[in-house]
């Protein structure tokens, strides 16, 4: 057997490894959080609008219609409800714990195909490709919301399968794969308003890939990506945004302000911009541009950087729209958080093209190949999986159920319950639709006081106060935790 034979095989088994822990990991991953029952507020909040509900509604509201459905996620989320829309039809299979967080998990894991996808179409590498699929497991931003009840996943998602698509139309470019590119970022626009940035930046990079044809040709393939992109954000605009009952404001509410460079001085300005630029979470990108940059600036074509440079557009672009934005006081800057899952998302998809282009450069197109650089990358990117699914878990810290069960169901007939605001939409999904539901005879909702609306008329004497933070004893039971 010749040594490239050799070489090949130890590749394939070195992509087989790659994708059997990514299946692992998915495993883990899962179990760890697919079963959690502890939905926090705007988790159960989602839920409720996607009922066709707000929040508050009173306990055992009969379930909304579709136009239900649109004005409550117009009068109570900030985003514009594509997500909200997508899990109404999602809850007509269930409405258990598990079920709820599939829907958000099915969004990561088209996620990682679409990493493997636009490897693939990248550098023609099984191993590569199956290295950039279990990227996203890699993350711990992507998989903390990996199985949140909001539209961050879908976002993450939306991203990752406009730059594959890109990528492939751009290698046989017509109006019709140009088309089904602004169809989906159309689909995906209506996942978080965030998502208009990397729209933007996809047409940029689109516009790039066509500079060469005929001015006539690319127009056609301008529009064929731009009337979906643009109808999309009309109906956002008529539906959500520009409603008079709109939830959206015209500023960023209170808890992201540290992380908006509007209003700031320039000493916080540089704060954000250094806890920002210099995060783990953007590390990837800030690599990936520094070396695209000395790559081109030096003509290395050795190097391979120019088959990244739609990618490079869409990177530079977003991060930029971004900053304009945070300048502007309109969005935080921090790819560290949920806000910034975009910029995370383009991270974790920048490291493969900056390793690539670091191995080229150094060894030729020989280094890709090597057993050393093939054993390298499988053992880092299966470590960093495994590590992230091992200690992946929701990003819930109000842990309702946890809290009701460790007293015991039971111990609250013939009690009356007083259940904060911000627990309300938590303990009404608990008890109306969730794991709960089977103790609900005789307590829910005759034995419990909802703080809001409220009832000024209801003197009953407290026995427990239940809010995300945990449950307490009232004066009536002693006063004793529990």
């Amino acid at each position: 057997m010749t040594e490239m034979k050799r070489e090949e095989n130890f590749r394939s088994l070195c992509a087989a490894i790659l994708v059997a822990v990514g299946v692992i990991a998915l495993v883990v991953m899962f179990v760890r959080c697919g079963f959690n029952p502890n939905l926090w507020f705007d988790e159960s909040g989602q839920f409720w609008m996607s009922k066709g509900q707000i929040h508050f509604a009173p306990p055992l509201t009969p379930d909304g219609t579709l136009a239900d459905v649109l004005q409550a996620n117009r009068t109570a989320n900030s985003d514009p409800g594509g997500y909200t829309v997508a899990l109404h039809w999602w809850l007509s299979g269930g409405t258990s714990p598990l079920w709820l967080r599939s829907f958000s998990f099915i969004f990561f894991v088209a996620t990682a195909f679409a990493f493997a996808g636009i490897a693939w179409l990248w550098t023609r590498n099984r191993l590569l490709a199956a290295a950039a699929g279990v990227l996203p497991a890699c993350s711990p931003l992507l998989v903390t919301f990996a199985f949140e009840l909001r539209a961050y996943s879908m976002e993450a998602c939306g991203i990752a399968l406009s730059v594959l698509l890109l990528e492939y139309a751009g290698r046989r470019p017509a109006v019709g794969r140009f088309l089904a590119l602004g169809i989906l970022a159309a689909f995906f626009l209506t996942s978080r308003y965030s998502f208009i940035c990397p729209a933007t930046a996809t047409g940029l990079a689109l516009f790039w890939m066509v500079r060469d044809f005929p001015w006539r040709q690319r127009l056609s393939f301008l529009a064929a990506y731009a009337i979906p992109v643009l109808a999309s954000c009309a109906a956002i605009y008529l539906v959500t945004l520009g409603h008079s009952q709109s939830h959206q404001k015209p500023n960023p509410p209170y808890y992201v302000e540290q992380y908006v460079l509007g209003g700031k001085t320039l000493g916080e300005m540089a704060g954000i911009a250094v806890r920002a630029l210099f995060s783990w979470y953007e590390l990837g990108a800030l690599l990936f541009v520094a070396l695209f940059l000395f790559f081109a600036l030096r003509r290395n074509e050795r190097s391979g950087y120019q088959r990244f440079t739609p990618l490079f557009i869409i990177v530079v672009v977003v991060n930029l729209e971004v900053v304009l934005l945070s300048l502007l006081g309109k969005y935080p800057w921090c790819p560290n958080l949920r806000w910034g899952i975009g910029l995370n998302l383009l991270s974790m998809l920048s490291l493969l093209p900056a390793l690539w282009m670091l191995a080229r450069s150094a060894a030729g197109e020989e280094a890709t190949g090597r057993k050393g650089f093939s054993l390298g990358v499988c053992l880092a990117v299966s470590l960093l999986a495994l590590y992230g699914a091992a200690t992946s878990r929701v990003s819930s810290e109000e842990p309702l159920y946890d809290n009701i069960m460790k007293l015991g169901p039971a111990s609250l007939y013939g009690k009356t319950v007083f259940i904060t605001q911000m627990a309300q939409p938590s303990v009404r999904y608990l008890y109306e639709y969730g794991p709960l539901k089977r103790y609900a005879e005789g307590i829910y909702p005759q034995s419990f006081i909802f703080e809001v609306p409220p009832k000024v008329t209801d003197y009953r004497p407290i026995d427990y106060f239940i809010s995300p933070e945990g449950i307490r004893r009232g004066e009536s039971s002693g006063g004793r935790q529990p």
